[in-house]
């Protein structure tokens, strides 16, 4: 665990890189960050290519179908509540006329 110290060398990168752990990570990531949490999924790609460099690809699709799952989920979060929880928050602050010229 010397990581906790801030030693980390080029072997403990390329264990975590391709652990199966990294791999939920950056799906879990990569899926709040699109549908709900203004995450950076960079944070965790990038070591992960780097520590892998064959497998940079299939980080980069993983991501990629994480962000995308969880875009549809916004959209249809978005969609489902626009007319109950949407319209109280746009009363509750204000917003009619900014929501009318949008």
């Amino acid at each position: 665990m010397s990581w906790l110290h801030g030693k980390i060398n080029a072997e403990q990168l390329r264990r975590g890189a391709t652990s199966k752990k990294a791999y939920s990570l950056l799906a879990a990531t990569s899926f709040l960050e699109s549908a709900l949490l203004p995450l950076s999924v960079d944070l965790i790609a990038l070591p992960m290519m780097v520590g892998a460099p064959k497998r940079a690809l299939m980080v980069a699709h993983i991501a990629l179908l994480a962000s995308l799952a969880g875009g549809v989920l916004g959209y249809v979060i978005g969609f489902a509540f626009l007319e109950t929880l949407g319209q109280w928050i746009i009363t509750t602050y204000g917003l009619e006329a900014a929501f009318r010229n949008f």
